[in-house]
């Protein structure tokens, strides 16, 4: 059913098409609103810089490619227009395994973050080498020391002036296994490569990318209640200096709209009400005590 007009405040609309009162205050949702969720979708894998969200006219500090969700919820709960508590934010950063419980042999290869890591028995000072050593645990040292640009004897156990992965970061070996984890947050990174070519068979990574240990997440951004009575709208990326990658960029998702229902209570399936902020109509499609809200119409305010 579309309803066309203007709707009192404090009513909503039954299944009827008539207009009826609602007692606020009472169970159902809750009257300062219900939740609002946007996603923020990092792609490109960019390999430096960041990005930029703006909330009502106000700007982000720079949001670095690196950041975590932590650091992410800060850089947002500083905008005058948002501010501390209501905000939260999750974000994931995919990670795979690479196990390497035997010491490799001569030209054996480690792929990871786009760089090919070459084990040599006689070492060669040349990018991306790493020197197998004296035995299984050296071999370890030295590929956690090349790929973190760190560590190990630089010019013997890897190249002199080695750069640090990418697109990865890497932990030591423990029990015979080293973790990758993508450098950005995101689904994104489930799309790194890993790739490996060990003589001995049962030294491999946990699957052909990133993802299998740990499964990229997307930037989610949630407005509790009191947040969307600040009348939400979309945080909306508006520009970015990320470096490297291709063509990297956020994208933002108004996954569930936030509906402002300050002074409406008790609304069950199937009503509906004006978000008051935005003039939209919205249908609770879920029940009395989980709603669901979904906009189902515009109406001018």
């Amino acid at each position: 059913m579309t309803v066309r007009g203007t709707m009192p405040n404090t009513s909503a609309i039954r299944g009827s098409g008539e207009y009826s009162p609602v007692e606020t205050g009472s169970a159902g949702a809750p009257p300062s609103g219900t939740d609002a969720v946007q996603t923020l979708v990092p792609a490109g894998l960019p390999t430096g810089g960041g990005f930029f969200a703006s909330f009502k006219g106000a700007v982000s500090a720079e949001i670095d490619f690196e950041d975590a969700a932590a650091a992410i919820l800060t850089a947002l709960e500083l905008l005058a227009t948002i501010g501390s508590g209501g905000l939260g934010v999750t974000a994931v950063k995919a990670q795979g395994t690479l196990t390497q419980a035997t010491q490799p042999t001569d030209l054996d290869t480690v792929v990871v973050g786009g760089i090919t890591y070459t084990f040599l028995d006689v070492f060669v000072d040349a990018v991306n080498n790493v020197f197998t050593g004296a035995d299984a645990a050296a071999a370890q040292v030295n590929l956690v020391a090349a790929i973190s640009a760190s560590g190990g004897t630089p010019g013997t156990t890897h190249f002199t002036s080695q750069v640090t992965n990418p697109l990865v970061t890497v932990g030591a070996f423990a029990a015979d296994d080293m973790i990758a984890t993508a450098r950005q947050v995101g689904a994104a990174g489930d799309a790194i490569a890993t790739t490996e070519t060990y003589t001995d068979g049962t030294d491999a990574w946990d699957a052909a990318t990133l993802g299998t240990t740990t499964a990229g997440a997307d930037i989610v951004v949630t407005f509790d209640g009191d947040a969307v009575k600040k009348r939400v709208q979309p945080l909306l990326e508006i520009g970015n200096a990320f470096t490297g990658g291709t063509a990297p960029a956020v994208t933002v998702t108004n996954t569930t709209p936030g509906v402002d229902l300050f002074g409406i209570g008790r609304l069950g399936a199937g009503a509906f009400a004006r978000e008051l902020g935005d003039g939209d109509l919205y249908e609770n499609q879920g029940t009395e005590t989980t709603p669901s809200w979904v906009r189902v119409d515009t109406l001018p305010v």
